[in-house]
C-alpha cells in the first residue's frame, strides 16, 4: 500500500469512527460542529415561537440579526425568553446592549419585536402574531 492510500484510508476510518461514536454515545453535538441536533425541539402541546427584532434609525426600520449582537439564533431566542409578558422588556435590554456598543449616530432610536406563534398540525389553533414595542433606556441613547 502506498503512503497516499494509507493516508486516505486513515482519514476515512477517522471520520467513520467519529460518526459511530456520535451514534453510540448519543452525542447531541457532532465534534466538528457546534449545532445541536434537537436544540429547537418543542413538545407537541407547546406552541413554537419565532422572533424578529427590528430597530428604527434615521427614517426606516432595520432588522436586527442575532449576529449583530454576537449571538447565535438559539442564543437570541433564549435571551428573549419564552414568557410573552416579559418579551418587550427583554427586547429592550437587547437594544440597550446594542446601543451601548455603537456610536451615537448609529444607535437605534426605537425597537420592536415581532413574535410569531406557529400553529401545530392537527390542532384547532391559528397562528398567533404579536408585535411589541421594546422600551429603550434613554440614558443609553443620550450617552456620548
Amino acid at each position: 500500500m502506498t503512503p497516499a492510500k494509507a493516508l486516505v484510508s486513515a482519514f476515512i476510518v477517522l471520520i467513520c469512527s467519529l460518526k459511530v461514536s456520535e451514534i453510540a454515545f448519543q452525542i447531541e453535538s457532532f465534534p466538528l460542529t457546534y449545532t445541536g441536533v434537537f436544540q429547537d425541539y418543542e413538545p407537541p402541546e407547546k406552541i413554537p415561537w419565532t422572533y424578529r427584532v427590528e430597530g428604527f434609525r434615521g427614517r426606516r426600520w432595520r432588522e436586527i440579526h442575532p449576529w449583530i449582537l454576537n449571538l447565535s439564533p438559539g442564543a437570541m431566542r433564549a435571551k428573549l425568553g419564552a414568557d410573552r409578558d416579559e418579551l418587550a422588556e427583554r427586547c429592550g435590554r437587547l437594544g440597550d446592549t446594542l446601543n451601548a456598543r455603537r456610536p451615537r449616530k448609529l444607535r437605534m432610536q426605537r425597537m420592536r419585536v415581532h413574535a410569531h406563534g406557529h400553529a401545530r398540525p392537527g390542532r384547532a389553533q391559528a397562528d398567533q402574531l404579536v408585535t411589541l414595542e421594546c422600551p429603550l433606556d434613554q440614558a443609553t441613547l443620550e450617552k456620548p
